[in-house]
């Protein structure tokens, strides 16, 4: 039989280096406490940009920038975030842009036969998992998207117009992914859209008052 309590104590110690950190460190927020949540100062979190985001993150209507028309409204950031597989793809090599189908956890996607597939926006690497990301400063795998913290001393390679220029808006690395991959990943948001869509205008007004729709809002 397994001593629980035993074994409880001996996580807390590796945890907290024998009491050389705070076990807090450790305790996520509650479900709505969003100013516990690490955020950029210049992205504050509000309950209405997470209702907003949520939707977004979701919506197909944003995928309107395919190398073939035909597969317009096909895809989203939960095509390859997929949230019953962990916010990953759940395949080892995510598709958005030609790929086809789902699955249950997103297992059953792959390549559509009528897209040459050279034209398929295929990832290179795993998709990371999105979940707990707000503790991140730099992001993805090789840690390249953000421009504070570990990643500051890399500026001379933030170059405009490649993946990277992004960081020079001066985010942390959770909006840099987020903007940078609306534009590498296929999506055109630089419409009216959503704030002209009945569905979406009172959501978008309640998150960005008064503001336009941009690329940077929406990532």
């Amino acid at each position: 039989m397994v001593d629980e309590a035993a074994l409880d104590d001996s996580l807390v110690a590796v945890l907290t280096r024998h009491g050389e950190r705070r076990l807090d460190n450790f305790m996520l927020p509650d479900d709505g406490d969003w100013a516990a949540l690490p955020q950029d100062p210049g992205n504050p979190i509000t309950a209405a940009k997470v209702t907003l985001g949520a939707f977004l993150f979701h919506e197909t209507a944003l995928s309107t920038a395919p190398r073939h028309a035909s597969n317009a409204g096909t895809y989203s950031c939960s095509t390859c975030h997929h949230v019953d597989a962990g916010f990953q793809a759940g395949r080892i090599q995510a598709l958005g842009d030609g790929g086809m189908g789902w699955g249950v956890n997103g297992e059953a996607r792959r390549r559509d036969p009528s897209y040459p597939p050279e034209d398929v926006d295929a990832q290179a690497v795993r998709s990371p998992t999105i979940l707990n990301a707000a503790y991140q400063q730099a992001v993805m795998w090789d840690g390249r998207m953000g421009s504070k913290g570990p990643n500051a001393p890399t500026s001379a390679r933030w170059i405009p117009g490649t993946l990277e220029g992004v960081n020079l808006l001066g985010f942390e690395g959770v909006e840099s992914q987020a903007i940078a991959a609306l534009t590498d990943h296929r999506s055109d948001v630089l419409a009216e859209w959503p704030v002209t869509d009945p569905a979406y205008a009172d959501l978008w007004n309640a998150a960005y008052p008064g503001e336009d729709v941009s690329l940077v809002n929406v990532g």
